[in-house]
C-alpha cells in the first residue's frame, strides 16, 4: 500500500488520525500503570475495602450495576 500511495501519505494519513495518537498515548499509559501495580492497589484499598460491599445483598447490586 505504501508504494502505490507513498509511505508520506501513510504516514500522515496514519499518524495525523486522533484515534491513533490516542491508541498509542493509552498503550504507553497503560503498560506504566499495570508496571507499577496501581490497579492492584486500587482493587484493594478502594473496591475491596469499601463498606458498601460489606452486606451480600449489596454485593450483588454492586456487581450487576457495574457489568451492565
Amino acid at each position: 500500500m505504501g508504494w502505490f500511495l507513498g509511505f508520506d501519505k501513510i504516514a500522515s494519513a496514519g499518524f495525523g488520525n486522533v484515534t491513533i495518537v490516542n491508541l498509542l498515548f493509552m498503550f504507553i499509559v497503560m503498560t506504566c500503570v499495570t508496571e507499577t501495580g496501581a490497579v492492584v492497589w486500587l482493587i484493594k484499598n478502594y473496591c475491596l475495602s469499601n463498606f458498601f460491599l460489606e452486606d451480600p445483598g449489596s454485593q450483588l447490586v454492586f456487581f450487576f450495576m457495574y457489568l451492565t
